[in-house]
C-alpha cells in the first residue's frame, strides 16, 4: 500500500510540476536546442516559483519531521521527471541511538554526454533544512538552482556527462559516520568506477542587498587574509586548497554582474567545508561551495524569516546564469589542475582529544572519525588521537570541529543555551540553539563547553603548513 500511495503522490505532484511554467520542462531530448538566451528569460520567475514551493509548502524539510521530507522529496522527484528525465533516487537509513531508524534518500538525474566521454561534472545542493525555518535561502536557492541548470542541459548536452544531485541531511541534526547525503553519493561513484572532473555545489545563493559585507564578514575574511569587495554582491567559491584548479577555473571562466571571490583554507580546515562539497573531497575530487556566505551574511540564517521574500531573484538568476556559463566551459575542457595538497594527507595529522565531564549528570560523547560514543560519567574523562579535521560531538550540548588553526564550536540545534570558555583566552561566550563560533588556536588548547572540558594538543613532533 505505501508504495502504491508513493506512486499516486508522484503522479499528482508531477501533474503540478508540470503546470510551474518551467522553461523547456514538457520539450524532449532531440528537439531543437533550448537557447540561453530563452532559458534566462524566464530563470527569475523559474527560480522564484521553486524557492517558494520548497519554503511555503515543505518549511521544516528536516530529518526531525521525516514525513515533510520525504514528501519535499516526492516534489522534486516530479519536478525533475516532467523535464524528462530518469529520476535516480538513493535511499538509505539513519540511525539513531536507542530508537528507530529514519529512511531518507538523495535524488540525481544525469543528462550524458553527447559524445563518448565518460567523465562527469556534478552539480549539487541539499534539499533539507534546519527544524524550524523555511529554508528559502538555506537551502531552496541552491536547490532551485540545480533544477534550473538541469532544465537547461536537458536541452543542450555537454561533451562531457553532467549529473545534477540533490542531497538528503546536509544539515546533520541526526550525526554520525555516513550519515550525510552527500557522502554516500560521492562514496555511491566512487565504488562504482565513474570518472567525476569536479563537483560543484550551491549553498545559499540568494541573499544580495547591495550593501557594504557585515563586520561578521570582515573579521572573517581578515582571518584568512582576504580582501573582500565594497558590497555584497558577489559569491565565494569556498573549499580547501585541494581544490584550488577548480575554483580558479570558475573564476577565470566566470562572467556576469554577481563577483566571485575565491576563499581556500588550508586542508583540514572546518571553516570552507561546511556543505556538500567536503564529502567529494573526502574521495578525493575537486570540490567547491559557491556561497552567499551563510551567517556572514544573512541575519535570518537557520531561522524562521529564511523566507522567499527575504531573497533578491533577480541577483540570484544572474548568478545562476553565470554557473551555466561555467559549466559549459569546464565541459568543453574539463582538464581541472590537480594540486599537490591532498585530504589523504591532511588524515595523516592526528590530534589528542581528552574529554573529561565536570558536571553532576552523565555526558554521551562521540568522535566523527569512528562514528562510536561512549558515556562519561561524571568525573570521568575519555582520550582518543583522530584525524585532523574530525568533530567531536556532545549529545544535547553540541560539536567541535578541529582543525589545523582554527576551531569550530555549532551548539546544538535542539538543546538549551551553552557556555564555551577557552582557557588562557579571553573568550567566553553563550550560544543560542544553532549558533557557532571559530575559535583561533596557537599550540595546545583548553575548552570549557557547558560542563566538558576539552584538551587538545598535537602528537609530536608538530607539523607546520
Amino acid at each position: 500500500m505505501r508504495c502504491r500511495w508513493r506512486v499516486f503522490g508522484i503522479l499528482i505532484a508531477s501533474a503540478l510540476a508540470g503546470c510551474a511554467g518551467d522553461p523547456g520542462a514538457s520539450t524532449q531530448r532531440g528537439d531543437s536546442q533550448f537557447t540561453a538566451a530563452a532559458w534566462r528569460e524566464s530563470l527569475g520567475d523559474s527560480l522564484r516559483r521553486d524557492v517558494g514551493v520548497l519554503a511555503d509548502r515543505y518549511p521544516s524539510r528536516s530529518v526531525l519531521s521525516p514525513d515533510r521530507l520525504e514528501a519535499s522529496a516526492i516534489w522534486l522527484e516530479s519536478r525533475l521527471a516532467s523535464m524528462g528525465y530518469e529520476v535516480q533516487s538513493e535511499a538509505f537509513e539513519l540511525v539513531r541511538p536507542n530508537d528507530a531508524p529514519i529512511p531518507v534518500r538523495n535524488l540525481y538525474v544525469e543528462a550524458p554526454a553527447a559524445g563518448d566521454d565518460d567523465r562527469w561534472l556534478v552539480i549539487g545542493a541539499h534539499f533539507d533544512t534546519v527544524e524550524g525555518t523555511p529554508g528559502a535561502d538555506d537551502n531552496a536557492s541552491g536547490v532551485a538552482g540545480v533544477l534550473a541548470l538541469a532544465s537547461y542541459f536537458r536541452m543542450n548536452p555537454q561533451p562531457i556527462g553532467l549529473r545534477f544531485e540533490l542531497y538528503t541531511n546536509e544539515e546533520l541534526l541526526i550525526r554520525g559516520q555516513n550519515q550525510m547525503g552527500s557522502l554516500r553519493r560521492a562514496r555511491a561513484a566512487q565504488a562504482a568506477g565513474d570518472e567525476i572532473v569536479g563537483a560543484i555545489i550551491l549553498e545559499m545563493i540568494g541573499y544580495y542587498t547591495g550593501e557594504p559585507v557585515t563586520p561578521m564578514a570582515e573579521r572573517f575574511a581578515a582571518q584568512l587574509g582576504v580582501s573582500l569587495p565594497d558590497n555584497d554582491l558577489f559569491l565565494a567559491i569556498a573549499s580547501w586548497e585541494s581544490a584550488r584548479g577548480l575554483a580558479e577555473r570558475i573564476a577565470d571562466e566566470w562572467s556576469g554582474p554577481i563577483a566571485v571571490l575565491p576563499v581556500l583554507t588550508p586542508v583540514g580546515e572546518p571553516m570552507a567545508v561546511r556543505s556538500d562539497h567536503r564529502s567529494y573531497l573526502r574521495v578525493g575530487v575537486p570540490a567547491v561551495m559557491l556561497t552567499d556566505t551563510a551567517e556572514f551574511r544573512n541575519p535570518h540564517y537557520h531561522g524562521p524569516a529564511d523566507t522567499p521574500d527575504s531573497l533578491n531573484f533577480t541577483h540570484m538568476a544572474a548568478a545562476v546564469d553565470s554557473v551555466r556559463g561555467v559549466i559549459e566551459a569546464i565541459s568543453a575542457d574539463p582538464e581541472i589542475r590537480k594540486e599537490s595538497h591532498s585530504v589523504a594527507q591532511a588524515a595523516q595529522e592526528s590530534e589528542r582529544v581528552e574529554c573529561r565531564n565536570a558536571g553532576k549528570t552523565p555526558v554521551v560523547i562521540m568522535m566523527s572519525a569512528t562514528g562510536e560514543s561512549r558515556t562519561l560519567a561524571p568525573g570521568e574523562s575519555d582520550v582518543a588521537t583522530v584525524p585532523l579535521g574530525s568533530a567531536v560531538k556532545l549529545a544535547g550540548i553540541g560539536s567541535l570541529r578541529l582543525g589545523r588553526d582554527t576551531l569550530v564550536f555549532s551548539a546544538d540545534r535542539v538543546a538549551p543555551p551553552v557556555r564555551v570558555r577557552v582557557q588562557g583566552q579571553t573568550v567566553t561566550r553563550s550560544f543560542t540553539r544553532g549558533g557557532s563560533a571559530y575559535i583561533d588556536r596557537d599550540g595546545p588548547i583548553v575548552l570549557e563547553i557547558d560542563r566538558v572540558e576539552i584538551r587538545i594538543t598535537r602528537p609530536e613532533p608538530s607539523r607546520s603548513r
